[in-house]
């Protein structure tokens, strides 16, 4: 009877483990989609949103200015769920735009040491001519 009650325990200790490791697997592998999901979409969000603001610029005939843009372009963001950290046109009339967006994520945006591996950011450019 006691070879069959440690053989009991042995398969319990060992499901536990089994287990467990699948669980940290899972949320290792969320954690990875997660941040790679938020890198590749929002550099796609930033030239939809630069290509978006271009074609506004170029049909409004004037000199595109960043204090013209800037409202628009801090909208298109938001809804984007991303933060506008720069808007620039330069003298050539191109269009510079630079976003930033946390990823939604279990355990990095909780830890401080890994926080700056959560945040994407892009930089897409487009002409207003």
């Amino acid at each position: 009877m006691d070879i069959a009650r440690a053989e009991h325990g042995v398969v319990a200790a060992w499901l536990v483990k089994v287990v467990l490791l699948v669980a940290v697997g899972g949320i290792l592998v969320y954690e990875a989609g997660a941040l790679f999901v938020n890198h590749v979409t929002l550099a796609s969000t930033a030239d939809d949103i630069v290509h978006e603001l271009s074609v506004d610029a170029a049909a409004s005939g004037q000199q595109a200015t960043a204090s013209a843009l800037m409202p628009a372009a801090t909208l298109l963001a938001r809804d984007a769920e991303a933060r506008l950290v720069a808007l620039e046109v330069d003298p050539h009339g191109v269009l510079r735009i630079r976003l930033r967006r946390p990823a939604q994520t279990i355990v990095v945006r909780n830890v401080d040491a890994l926080r700056k591996w959560g945040r994407a950011a892009a930089t897409a450019e487009a002409s207003t001519r």
